[in-house]
């Protein structure tokens, strides 16, 4: 669970990360880095998606949204049958851990500053 996020900061279970980073249903990739800054490619989530087969994709696009997605990303997602939520990463983090809550299992990427 996430239990805390500011600009710049995330705290999961226990451990705070100072750079973006992906959740996966067993495991954190901390410091992950997209091939274009403020854009989220399908390149950028595809190994992750693949390994963990998750029924939602959560993405958070920063406190102030400035992460855009892709449609390619979408659309993938949705070929292959898994929900996909993007907020800003405030947003992101309560649907995250609702749906963690719920049992699903999530893969989450989230973009803590802008």
């Amino acid at each position: 669970m996430i239990e805390a996020y500011r600009f710049g900061m995330m705290k999961v279970d226990g451990v705070r990360h100072g750079s973006d980073l992906i959740l996966l249903p067993d495991g954190i990739r901390d410091g992950w880095r997209r091939q274009e800054g403020h854009r989220l490619r399908w390149e950028d989530l595809r190994e992750s998606v693949e390994a963990a087969r998750p029924r939602a994709v959560v993405v958070g696009s920063g406190l102030f949204g400035r992460m855009k997605t892709d449609a390619e990303v979408v659309r993938r997602l949705s070929e292959a049958g898994i929900a996909f939520h993007s907020y800003r990463t405030g947003r992101a983090v309560r649907t995250y851990n609702a749906l963690v809550s719920a049992g699903e299992p999530v893969l989450a990427a989230f973009h803590l500053t802008c």
